[in-house]
């Protein structure tokens, strides 16, 4: 489950130092959102990490979300 695997990377991410970040997406255009993924600063950028998905890091999904909200652990 896309949440609960979020909050566990994020966890153990911000345990060593790192700052993390949720990002929930909707491809309906409403406020109905369907997965949940973790960004981390890396540097002076963000990376999306996909803990559900065999992806790399930095993966965003194809078509992208119509909508994204980010919140900070």
């Amino acid at each position: 489950d896309c949440d609960d695997m979020v909050v566990l990377l994020g966890t153990l991410l911000e345990s060593v130092g790192h700052k993390c970040r949720a990002v929930a997406m909707s491809w309906n255009g409403d406020d109905c959102y369907e997965h949940v993924t973790l960004e981390t600063r890396c540097g002076n950028q963000w990376i999306n990490l996909d803990p559900t998905e065999p992806v790399e890091p930095g993966f965003w999904p194809d078509p992208p979300p119509t909508q994204v909200m980010r919140v900070f652990f």
